[in-house]
């Protein structure tokens, strides 16, 4: 999915652009603390511009300037360059996948030639030398054709990628380079399915999943299928497959536990997005009814201010100063009421997203 520009702001609308060099330029460098978000405020804005136009550009604006840095319970942690960073992502992308360049990794273990050379690799992923098992796993591919189709060498390459996080290098292996023999495989199904999973692409990974037809992997199956409608929020689908792996099943007792924590998940109670919005009239209620107490007096605060400064500006007949704090003042105050609404939304994502965290899984 690629972003749309906005025609307004496309044709010709280069003022917010050009306020936003100037704030990266000289303003963002020699802040004494850095933004805590990802993307930052500045980039925050600037791809809502892009994507929604000008009016709601500011209405976002004005909600995340609000929001910068507070309740970070509410919020994804991610540690991007080094920092921790609290995602709040604009325009989420559908999860794609293409082939990337393979890196040229350095390897400090000596290859040396075996009797079975997959041993090695093996070997590798074992002592979690993933790297070096990538460049195993071409170098046998060039030395020892013989083996270019073999299950067990392809699932290991799987598995040293999916180590590594490179999910969409497993995917397109899978769909374009995997020989057609081995796409049956039940244990490389799995763990393409996990991957379609961690880039929460839950349609492709069920869709997988129901090409296995192998008894001896179903558990496996069925504990990952119950993990996906979970996270797909499909809580009829995750207890009907959950209840059809075996009493035997080495990890049964995860999945009682999942079963349970699937019942939570089904018993919450969400806050209303339309309520949220309603209690918005008054500035920063919508924010506290969510749980966003900091925002919230933020909001508050803020409304209030630049209602006062319009107020006094026109009663001392400074209409110049009356009409810019009049705009910020209404952008300020509209965009607390849509960030009151959407406050509601993360608020049941994040209640959900904490139990879902609990589930339990043993990857492949």
């Amino acid at each position: 999915m690629t972003s749309v520009i906005h025609p307004s702001f496309a044709q010709g609308d280069e003022s917010v652009e050009d306020l936003y060099g100037f704030y990266q330029k000289f303003i963002s460098d020699i802040r004494p603390v850095k933004c805590q978000m990802y993307p930052s405020c500045a980039k925050y804005s600037m791809q809502s511009f892009r994507t929604k136009g000008v009016i709601m550009g500011f209405l976002d604006t004005t909600d995340r300037l609000m929001r910068c840095g507070h309740e970070h319970d509410f919020y994804t942690v991610r540690l991007i360059d080094g920092e921790p960073k609290l995602l709040d992502i604009i325009d989420p992308r559908d999860s794609v996948y293409a082939e990337k360049t393979i890196r040229q990794f350095s390897s400090n273990s000596r290859i040396s030639k075996t009797t079975d050379p997959i041993k090695l690799l093996v070997h590798l992923i074992d002592q979690e030398l993933y790297r070096e098992a990538i460049l195993e796993y071409h170098r046998i591919k060039l030395d020892h054709p013989e083996y270019a189709h073999q299950d067990l060498l392809e699932l290991n390459y799987y598995k040293a990628l999916f180590a590594l996080g490179e999910y969409e290098r497993i995917i397109f292996h899978y769909d374009h380079t995997l020989a057609p023999e081995l796409k049956g495989n039940p244990q490389i199904l799995i763990k393409t399915s996990e991957s379609w999973f961690k880039l929460k692409n839950y349609n492709e990974a069920i869709k997988l999943l129901s090409q296995m037809e192998i008894a001896t992997e179903s558990d496996q199956k069925y504990a990952l299928s119950g993990l996906v409608y979970t996270h797909w929020d499909k809580y009829e689908q995750a207890r009907e497959v959950y209840s059809l792996t075996s009493d035997t099943y080495i990890y049964s007792a995860y999945i009682q536990k999942n079963l349970a924590l699937v019942n939570q998940l089904e018993r919450l109670k969400n806050k209303s997005p339309t309520l949220a919005g309603l209690l918005s009239v008054i500035p920063g209620a919508g924010y506290l009814y969510t749980g966003h107490t900091t925002t919230a007096a933020t909001s508050f605060i803020l409304t209030g201010l630049l209602g006062y400064g319009t107020y006094t500006s026109f009663k001392n007949s400074n209409y110049g100063i009356g009409v810019l704090t009049g705009l910020f003042s209404t952008a300020f105050y509209i965009g607390n009421i849509s960030g009151g609404a959407k406050s509601a939304k993360r608020y049941n994502e994040s209640e959900k997203n904490k139990l879902k965290k609990k589930l339990m899984y043993q990857y492949q």
